[in-house]
């Protein structure tokens, strides 16, 4: 039976933290409740899940319902994504579940046949589907699978074969699949099949990689955050993050876009706008000392999850602005517009400059902030633009229209339904 997260172990307070207001739920104690490891939003939900097969829905990412992947299995989901037509959990066991509404699931685990592999992450691009992790018992070692369709997967090989090795990532960004590992190892792949590893200044375990705004970042850590980026994935730089009173600052274990910021997460917020110059805000005051493994954003609000199945959220204003049915604008405090305008399958992204620009970007982000398409970036005039992409191209879902210059950001959600 379902129930909703709610009860005498259950309560709700809000804090204030780099002028956000935090709503923090906690479930139960350390022995009540598990750690969740991830979260995502897509299709109108917040759907989180963690060890032994804990899982759980939102609609508001405050108020969350038992909601079981895989009612009869006691395997750990370590991550779940939303690729704008389908959610696709992974974990260990070599489980890979879908789901095309959240809510009723399909294990698409037999084409594995391995219950020694881990799987860590999972990300979708170009043509298909990457899963990766580990394996335990005698073989050990890299495990990769690829998926045209998520349904039936096939294994790979990776480039590295020391036994001891584990991949912990995988984003997809800028036309590459990015892997990162233990030992700091980043691997690259156009289809997921052949893989290149990267020379980095990384010594220590990278947990997490993202791609946002045009940027790679990897992160992980022994006992500090350890951080890197890359414009390309293939050159990185080593990047310092703050101290929390000179003590140690935590492995970071998740990053992603997060309002006109990107933010690394883990018992602390490290937020840039550049991924140079790092702010780090202490969420162990906002929620008694928990860590934080994932993270995600729907059109309102930032959820964070972590152990003992607590639960973080913030309202992230002007992130998107409508939901738009044919056209609409959003205009930030700088004073220039974004405005959407329809034609057959071509979409025209519109907007005014005030002055001169240097640098302005236009793209298409999923609704977890990864770009999914740059359709303009370059110096602009001062005045009224336009820039059209061919809207046929993509999979029906929710994305997000992103504009930057040295005014600011805007955004406006883009709604792309079955043809």
């Amino acid at each position: 039976m379902n129930k909703i997260l709610a009860g005498v172990f259950v309560f709700l307070f809000s804090v204030n933290i780099m002028a956000l207001a935090w709503t923090v739920r906690v479930q139960g104690t350390a022995w009540e409740t598990e750690t969740l490891n991830s979260v995502v939003y897509g299709n109108g939900l917040f759907i989180a899940a963690g060890n032994f097969g804990a899982a759980f829905r939102s609609t508001d990412g405050i108020q969350w319902t038992e909601s079981p992947i895989s009612p009869n299995s006691f395997a750990s989901f370590e991550e779940i994504i939303w690729d704008s037509t389908l959610f696709v959990a992974v974990g260990s066991s070599g489980i890979i579940f879908t789901s095309s509404n959240g809510s009723e699931w399909t294990d698409r685990s037999s084409s594995i046949g391995n219950t020694d592999i881990y799987f860590e992450s999972v990300a979708a691009g170009d043509g298909g589907y990457v899963a990766v992790g580990w394996e335990g018992g005698t073989s050990g070692g890299h495990r990769i699978y690829t998926s045209s369709d998520a349904t039936s997967w096939t294994a790979k090989t990776s480039p590295v074969t020391t036994s001891s090795d584990r991949l912990y990532d995988v984003v997809w960004g800028d036309g590459r699949f990015v892997a990162v590992g233990n030992n700091g190892v980043v691997m690259t792949s156009s289809d997921g099949v052949d893989w290149t590893v990267q020379t980095t200044p990384a010594t220590q375990a990278l947990f997490c990689v993202a791609f946002v705004d045009g940027l790679y970042y990897a992160g992980g850590g022994e006992m500090d955050a350890y951080l890197i980026t890359s414009p390309d994935a293939v050159t990185w730089t080593r990047r310092t993050t703050p101290m929390i009173k000179d003590i140690y600052s935590d492995p970071i274990q998740d990053i992603i876009a997060f309002g006109d910021n990107v933010a690394a997460v883990c018992r602390y917020l490290y937020t840039s706008t550049d991924g140079t110059v790092w702010k780090v805000e202490d969420l162990s005051k906002v929620a008694d000392g928990e860590v934080f493994y994932s993270a995600t954003l729907s059109d309102e609000i930032a959820v964070l999850v972590g152990q003992h199945g607590t639960t973080i959220s913030t309202p992230i204003s002007g992130l998107v602005t409508s939901s738009l049915p044919h056209k609409a604008n959003s205009q930030n405090a700088r004073g220039y517009a974004l405005q959407q305008i329809f034609s057959n399958h071509q979409v025209g992204i519109g907007f005014t400059l005030p002055q001169d620009q240097s640098r302005v970007v236009v793209s298409l982000c999923d609704m977890q902030g990864r770009r999914v398409r740059t359709i303009f970036s370059g110096a602009l005039k001062a005045g009224q633009h336009t820039r059209w992409f061919d809207a046929s191209v993509l999979s029906p879902g929710q994305y997000i229209c992103r504009l930057e210059s040295a005014f600011g950001v805007c955004h406006n959600s883009l709604v792309v339904t079955a043809r």
